[in-house]
């Protein structure tokens, strides 16, 4: 331990108070730049890809008739097209899972109720899953829920917490994916 000691009063002595000073900013602008310039970067980038997705569906729109061109019928034609097929629906549960896994929170046994009326054109498959956790996981999951399934609709949650000092949750979260029908 003396050794390691004897080690930095050696370099504090050598550096000074400039190179001592040189060197906490450097480790302070490496630290701002993990801390904040990174996880800027991944949400533009983000948002970057949004944007294009935006653009790209109206562009199709566009080109489909559905702004601007047509009447009615053919843009409510491009609004149902819009949907997913009933099909993915796997492929949409599987991104509610894996929302959850990035929150940690785990998925107990849910409601799940897949219902078309009759004549309708959309298909609803409800969800109704009891979540455990901190209020920000749970509110974190069912913001990316919501972000990463486009035909998903929060129909409702409701928090019951043991005691006040808890700072686990328990929520019941209530979603509805709208599939178009086949």
């Amino acid at each position: 331990m003396n050794r390691w000691r004897w080690i930095a009063e050696h370099w504090l002595r050598r550096l000074g108070w400039h190179g001592v000073a040189g060197m906490a900013l450097a480790v302070s602008a490496a630290a701002f730049y993990l801390a904040l310039v990174v996880p800027a970067r991944t949400q533009l980038a983000d948002a970057r890809q949004a944007a294009q997705s935006a653009r790209e569906l109206a562009r199709r729109m566009v080109r489909e008739g559905g702004v601007g061109v047509g009447g009615d019928a053919s843009r409510l034609a491009v609004f149902y097209r819009a949907f997913p097929p009933a099909r993915s629906l796997p492929d949409w549960l599987d991104k509610v899972y894996g929302a959850a896994r990035d929150q940690s929170l785990s998925l107990d046994q849910g409601e799940y109720k897949f219902g078309r009326e009759k004549g309708a054109k959309l298909a609803v498959y409800r969800i109704g899953l009891p979540v455990t956790g901190s209020y920000v996981q749970i509110r974190k999951f069912i913001e990316q829920v919501l972000n990463d399934i486009p035909a998903a609709a929060l129909e409702g949650v409701s928090f019951k917490r043991e005691n006040i000092g808890s700072g686990t949750v328990e929520a019941r979260v209530r979603f509805s994916l709208y599939l178009a029908g086949q």
